[in-house]
């Protein structure tokens, strides 16, 4: 009897053993037992099998063996050109049936040894005609083996031509596939639009200068913004040429790497005849300036190239240093020169600690720079010159940055003071100052147009921060900032100014000396009852008796509920919640306020808003805050739209909802509801 094996679980590392009774012993690498595990089928002489698994399906059959080539035959005598294997995946335990013709009869025979009585013993051959025996077997086997690498060898080269034809079949799908996606058939307007929303370029803040304007990119990116778009396709290609917006952001250093530079002046003299007659967004970065100083032609025709379009200029950025010697680049700036101008930035790099010894004098060129913008509309400086010593329109600006990232930048209050009064259009001002001493306005301000407040105080001296804000009325004021760490402050000079705002919407407090009940009473102002973006940093002073007391309140029985309009309920309006500095609160406490007013009782109680955004950011919070409970309870409740983040010292704990994440996902459901229109 000759034993066909069924390959069933057979890998690379299985071994043959005869056992000498006309049968086979199939192991495995790890030495179990393969027939035993019924993982094989031996076949008699008449075709039925030993027990173990039954395959119906596969044909009975026996083999005949001598000096012709063996063959394999069917029970009615026909030889065999077909086999049905079984083969079981050895990752997911798939079965799989694999039906072939036979390739040849003598792989599947397995020659019987001669000498079986010898095998796995230390007995040697005891007559010549064993050992001849020995040697033919030998011989024979040998032929079998050089014959089966031989088919190994064919069978490989034709798994490999097989392995390549199907890559390239696979490559022919996908591109056709490619042929039918909806990208191909997306409207232009569309894909412009898509477009516009895609980064303008990489921000790579690798010095201090190019960290001082991060918001206006480096366009020359090729892994990012329109180059980027312009190598995808023909039909991107063309699209993205024929949008001037694309190309309209300029980013370029002066000083120090003027090489580098000149290999950019063909990128910039694309950028310009690119963007046609698209206004422009202009950055001027300096690096660190090294003595010696080198003239660079380079540098000159990157900035003369900008200069001949500055009629274009939309938005202007400049970091230069408070020494610096490239003012002379802009002294054919005159007048009138930059009709369009919306918005300028002149900044300072945090390192340059340079103070001129009179600030109030700057540089001609710097003076007269915005003196023809008629058209501005935002200033931001952070530069060693006074706002006052500046020509700009004043009487048409409406927003003011002039929040230094220094102390030593900051200006007196007299002086924000002065501003206010001179520029009666201002809708925003955020500022930086200091206390230089007593502070008296000759007469109070009434100022109409202003929105938006934003001041921080550096010194520990607060009487002149009172004096400015009891001479200031604003009646449209929704939006107070007020940075005072160090100040002590007249709670009632700071609630009259509150009673002569208007109704704010935004207010954010950094006070270590604010005591709780004054907060309290601020927040019971009438003014303050339609606030929607509280922040609160007051050191310790967040306490958890604070945060009860920002909790709404539930009725007291359900039998008798208190009414509706007799709930105390302080910023009923509140949207976005942020609190800050040393926290040593109780989670049970902040978890509470939380689900209060994310789930109010009874809803729609005294008109309370349901909360949208809380953000956690302080330096250090109680031990064991973030406990495994909270952890779970915040995390569901940001799985029902709660925008959360908490933070402590600059550790991320639970992070916000990426505003970009959004944006791309507004695009894709815009993109799918137009393909499934379109389909």
């Amino acid at each position: 009897m000759t034993t066909y094996l069924y390959p069933h679980n057979l890998n690379n590392t299985t071994h043959f053993r005869d056992r000498g009774d006309d049968a086979m012993d199939v192991e495995s690498s790890s030495g179990e037992s393969i027939i035993s595990s019924a993982r094989s089928q031996t076949l008699s002489g008449t075709g039925s099998p030993t027990p173990g698994r039954q395959m119906p399906f596969l044909p009975s059959f026996s083999a005949r063996s001598g000096s012709a080539p063996a063959s394999i035959i069917s029970n009615d005598g026909q030889p065999v050109e077909q086999i049905t294997t079984l083969l079981t995946c050895g990752h997911c335990s798939h079965d799989v049936v694999l039906s072939g013709p036979v390739l040849t009869s003598k792989l599947l025979l397995v020659p019987s040894t001669p000498v079986p009585h010898l095998l796995y013993t230390n007995s040697s051959p005891s007559t010549a005609s064993e050992g001849s025996e020995i040697q033919s077997y030998i011989q024979q086997t040998n032929k079998a083996i050089a014959q089966l690498n031989w088919e190994i060898g064919r069978t490989n080269a034709i798994l490999e031509m097989l392995v390549l034809e199907r890559e390239k079949l696979v490559d022919l799908v996908e591109e056709h596939k490619a042929l039918l996606s909806p990208w191909r058939r997306m409207p232009t307007d569309i894909l412009g639009h898509i477009f516009r929303k895609c980064e303008k370029g990489a921000i790579s803040p690798s010095t201090s200068s190019d960290a001082c304007v991060p918001e206006v990119p480096d366009p020359f990116e090729p892994t990012s913004g329109p180059l980027l778009l312009s190598q995808v396709c023909k039909q991107w290609r063309t699209q993205a040429l024929h949008m001037p917006e694309l190309w309209s952001n300029i980013r370029i250093r002066i000083g120090r790497g003027e090489l580098q530079e000149s290999r950019r002046l063909p990128l910039i003299h694309a950028w310009l005849e690119r963007s046609a007659n698209h206004p422009l967004t202009v950055c001027m970065v300096e690096r660190s300036p090294r003595s010696p100083v080198y003239t660079s032609d380079s540098r000159n025709l990157a900035v003369g190239m900008l200069l001949g379009t500055a009629r274009r200029w939309k938005r202007l950025y400049l970091a230069l240093h408070s020494q610096t010697p490239h003012w002379g680049l802009f002294a054919n700036l005159k007048a009138g020169h930059i009709p369009l101008l919306e918005h300028c930035t002149i900044v300072t790099p945090r390192e340059d600690t340079n103070i001129s010894a009179d600030a109030a004098h700057p540089p001609d060129v710097l003076i007269n720079l915005l003196a023809g913008a008629a058209s501005l509309r935002e200033l931001r400086l952070d530069f060693n010159v006074t706002i006052l010593g500046l020509q700009f329109p004043r009487k048409s600006i409406t927003s003011l940055d002039l929040y230094t990232i220094t102390k030593d930048r900051s200006i007196p209050v007299s002086m924000v003071f002065e501003t206010l009064y001179h520029c009666p259009s201002l809708r925003s001002l955020k500022v930086r100052c200091h206390v230089a001493g007593p502070f008296a306005p000759p007469s109070s301000l009434y100022h109409i147009n202003l929105r938006s407040l934003a001041i921080s105080i550096d010194t520990d001296s607060g009487p002149g921060a009172e004096s400015l804000l009891a001479h200031l009325t604003p009646p449209n004021l929704t939006h107070l900032t007020l940075y005072t760490p160090e100040t002590e402050w007249d709670q009632d000079s700071m609630m009259g100014f509150i009673a002569r705002c208007g109704e704010v919407k935004e207010f954010r407090v950094k006070c270590k000396n604010l005591e709780n009940r004054w907060l309290l009473e601020m927040l019971k102002c009438e003014r303050m009852r339609g606030v929607e973006d509280l922040a609160l940093d007051l050191g310790l002073g967040v306490t958890n008796d604070l945060l009860a007391d920002l909790s709404i309140p539930t009725p007291s029985s359900p039998d008798s509920p208190q009414p509706a309009h007799q709930l105390q309920v302080l910023a009923p309006k509140l949207k976005s919640f942020e609190i800050g500095g040393r926290l040593f609160i109780s989670p049970d406490d902040f978890l509470a306020l939380i689900s209060s007013r994310r789930y109010p009782s009874p809803p729609n109680a005294c008109g309370v808003e349901v909360l949208e955004e809380v953000v956690v950011d302080c330096e250090a919070l109680v031990y064991g805050f973030m406990s495994p409970f909270l952890v779970e309870q915040l995390d569901e409740l940001r799985w029902w739209g709660l925008r959360l983040s908490v933070w402590e010292g600059g550790k991320l704990y639970t992070p916000l909802l990426s505003e970009v994440s959004l944006s791309v996902g507004v695009i894709y459901l815009l993109f799918c509801l137009w393909e499934f229109a379109v389909i």
